[in-house]
């Protein structure tokens, strides 16, 4: 297992990781190998079996590919490459259908129909709810300005409120130890934005 997990980290660091966009300041190779390894720790708090913890880690590690063609729909587009790429990593078809649905499941607003994609939602924002928060949110916010998808910290603000809010946790794990961080960190935006 860990030789297939080692394999897509090769392949990540030599084909997809150099051809990121630098404006990537969220979604680079550091959110990639953040993912993995909440995802691996969530696994493991959940006591998922092996075969299934294989997977999981397979999908942490190539959920965001898809920003290597483009930033808008890159779940659907990550899930074209690992169509192309899992194979060759020793992965089956029935493998790569499923890791192809964890993917898939971190779209949001997040929609998971299985414990691997629930474990994959979780660690994809495990950050919600941990010490590193804000600059997690501030790296976003630089990638979402360099996107133009915001044009100003107000605007950036009641993006983040609104997602805290409407946003959940799945696994026992996350909610046992990231949601009460994920709730201060949703007080203090409130606070601060009907402060100003």
């Amino acid at each position: 297992m860990e030789m297939r997990h080692e394999n897509l980290i090769k392949y990540l660091q030599t084909e997809i990781f150099p051809a990121l966009s630098p404006g990537l300041y969220y979604h680079g190779p550091h959110h990639t190998m953040d993912v993995y390894d909440a995802a691996m720790r969530i696994c493991e708090y959940q006591k998922v079996d092996d075969s299934l913890r294989d997977l999981v880690g397979a999908a942490a590690l190539l959920h965001d590919i898809g920003y290597v063609k483009s930033y808008r729909h890159n779940e659907a587009l990550a899930c074209e490459i690992c169509m192309n790429i899992l194979p060759a990593c020793g992965y089956d078809q029935p493998e790569c259908a499923e890791i192809c649905k964890m993917i898939m499941a971190t779209c949001v607003p997040q929609n998971p129909h299985t414990i691997g994609a629930e474990i994959l939602c979780d660690a994809d924002l495990d950050y919600l709810g941990r010490g590193d928060f804000e600059s997690g949110a501030n790296n976003l916010y630089n990638e979402f300005k360099e996107q133009k998808i915001v044009d100003s910290k107000e605007d950036w603000d009641q993006i983040q409120i609104k997602f805290l809010s409407a946003h959940h946790y799945f696994t026992e794990f996350s909610n046992l130890y990231r949601e009460p961080a994920k709730q201060k960190h949703l007080q203090k935006l409130i606070n601060l934005y009907h402060n100003k």
